[in-house]
């Protein structure tokens, strides 16, 4: 299971209110089976799927948004230019 030092952190806690000493701290069987702990191979590759298309779909969004700052970049390069020209 791929985890980030958030998702750790939050595994942790969760470990531990299942050692609390005081039962009505510690999760119930139900949550327990069902939290990420437990998860079968093809719930894991699910997630990291799921994982993987929000990635997926970051990057085209970043790539799109690259595109955009270089075409205004370009933009005012020419109007540089041409403010330059204009003033020999």
């Amino acid at each position: 299971m791929y985890e980030t030092s958030s998702d750790q952190k939050k595994t942790c806690a969760f470990i531990k209110k299942m050692l609390s000493s005081k039962p009505i701290e510690r999760p119930s069987a139900h949550i327990i089976l069902n939290s990420q702990l437990f998860m079968t191979k093809d719930q894991v590759i699910e997630q990291l799927q799921k994982l993987l298309e929000g990635k997926k779909k970051e990057i085209h969004t970043l790539k799109n948004v690259i595109a955009e700052k270089d075409e205004q970049l370009k933009d005012k390069e020419m109007i540089i230019t041409k403010f330059k020209e204009i003033l020999k």
